[in-house]
């Protein structure tokens, strides 16, 4: 296995509850439940969901998009009584707190401004560890790291990691992780070339 080091953990997070403002007047969007969310690859994560506009009962909404390191895309398009088709295309950009902000186009052309508070999208975990105690044998390895003080909650905690290099690609490989001495869950590969051992 190549490095002495754990790659950083990306950031990733939970959308709630946009406004929209549109020549001065707010409008209040609110999400139902969670988003369904899939990462796409270890910076990237695609998002869904639905929800309704508070200024009228059944205008209802579905939302689909991408957030990519600190940039996210959607598009919310209303489906229920009010204005069934109306689309808005988002871009914003995710600030240090986990607030968003930037600019959407309606299907109408209207420009318009939203925000989404502090704490929308909020990191999950995001650090970078020294490895210990690798081993390697032909095909297979597995490692140690301690998590940093940098990450509060979970610092001095030990981690396992076992991965597979099942050939080309990442079809056969395989990664799990857990805390030392407990059992090691499976986690897909996502994304990437997949996993390379090397002795």
């Amino acid at each position: 296995m190549k490095g002495k080091r754990a790659a950083p953990i990306r950031e990733f997070g939970i959308l709630l509850d946009p406004f929209w403002i549109l020549r001065g007047s707010q409008y209040d969007h609110t999400l139902n439940g969670g988003l369904r969310l899939v990462a796409l690859s270890p910076n990237e994560l695609a998002f869904a969901g639905s929800g309704s506009y508070s200024g009228q009962a059944g205008a209802t909404w579905a939302i689909s998009g991408r957030v990519t390191d600190r940039k996210v895309k959607a598009a919310i398009t209303y489906n229920g009584t009010l204005d069934p088709g109306y689309r808005l295309t988002l871009t914003g950009t995710v600030a240090n707190n986990g607030s968003v902000s930037g600019v959407a186009e309606s299907s109408q052309r209207q420009a318009l401004t939203f925000t989404l508070p502090a704490g929308s999208f909020a990191s999950v975990l995001h650090y970078v560890a020294r490895i210990r105690s690798a081993q390697v044998q032909r095909h297979d390895a597995r490692f140690q790291f301690t998590i940093p003080a940098s990450v509060p909650g979970l610092a001095g905690t030990r981690v396992t990691v076992k991965v597979h290099d099942g050939g080309f690609g990442r079809a056969r490989d395989g990664y799990a992780a857990g805390v030392t001495g407990t059992t090691l869950t499976p986690y897909r590969i996502i994304g990437g070339p997949g996993v390379y051992v090397h002795a």
